[in-house]
C-alpha cells in the first residue's frame, strides 16, 4: 500500500432509526510470519477509542472488511470495491450484516496478567519485552513480545494489539500506556508458536461508517 489510499463508504442497505457511527483515523499494516507462513494485516483504528476497528481480508477473489465492537459486541461485515485511479486506490464498502460478538471467552483471561520491561533506548527506539502470565501470582510466562517501539506523537500501541496479539485484541488494559508505535515485534505466542511482525505501513486517515443499530 505505498500509493495512496482514499477511503469511500456507500452504504446501499437503507436503514431507518438510529445509527452507530465509527470514526477511523489511523491505518496500520503489519507483516506476519508464524511457522514459516507470512500473512499481512491492514488494520484501521481510531486512536482515541481502542474498544473497536476494522481489518481488511483479502482473498484470491475478493476483498472484504470486519468491524470489531467489543463495547457493544457486535461485529459487522462489509463488502470491499477497489478501484485504482492515477495511483490511487479507493475502497467503497458495501455493508453485508451484523452479528452478535460471543466474548464469553472474555471471561477466561480476567485474571491475566500483563508486564512491560524496558530492555535498552536510545534517542528514536526503545526495546520492551512483554510478558503474558496467567495471573499475577505466577511467575511462569504464557507469552513474550520483544518489541521495538519508535518514538511517536501518539500511543499506538493498541493498533499493534488488535492487529497483532490475538487472542487479546478486546483486552484494553493491555496498554503501555506510553506513546509510541511498534515497528517490529517477535517471540512467542498464547499457542506456543514462534512469530515476528514488521510495520509495513502506517497511515493518517480520516473517515467513518455507519451501522444501524
Amino acid at each position: 500500500m505505498k500509493n495512496t489510499i482514499l477511503l469511500l463508504f456507500i452504504l446501499f442497505c437503507n436503514f431507518n432509526g438510529s445509527a452507530q457511527k465509527y470514526v477511523f483515523n489511523t491505518l496500520v499494516k503489519y507483516s506476519t510470519k508464524m511457522n514459516n507462513e507470512n500473512d499481512e494485516k491492514v488494520t484501521y483504528t481510531n486512536t482515541q477509542n481502542d474498544s473497536y476497528f476494522l481489518r481488511l481480508k483479502k482473498s484470491e477473489s475478493s476483498l472484504s472488511a470486519i468491524l470489531y465492537d467489543y463495547k457493544n459486541l457486535k461485529m459487522h461485515e462489509f463488502r470491499v470495491i477497489e478501484t485504482k485511479s492515477k495511483n490511487e486506490f479507493f475502497f467503497k464498502f458495501e455493508y453485508l450484516k451484523s452479528t452478535k460478538l460471543n466474548l464469553e471467552v472474555k471471561n477466561k483471561f480476567i485474571d491475566y496478567h500483563f508486564t512491560f520491561q524496558n530492555i535498552s533506548s536510545n534517542d528514536s527506539i526503545r526495546k520492551v519485552k512483554l510478558n503474558c502470565y496467567e495471573s499475577s501470582k505466577k511467575k511462569k510466562s504464557l507469552m513474550e513480545y520483544e518489541l521495538e517501539i519508535k518514538n511517536y506523537s501518539q500511543n499506538l500501541f493498541p493498533s499493534f494489539r488488535v492487529s497483532c496479539i490475538h487472542p487479546f485484541e478486546f483486552i484494553e488494559r493491555l496498554n503501555i500506556h506510553e506513546n509510541g508505535l511498534v515497528i517490529n515485534a517477535k517471540g512467542t505466542v498464547l499457542s506456543g508458536k514462534k512469530a515476528s511482525f514488521k510495520l509495513l505501513e502506517l497511515k493518517q486517515v480520516d473517515f467513518e461508517l455507519e451501522v444501524k443499530n
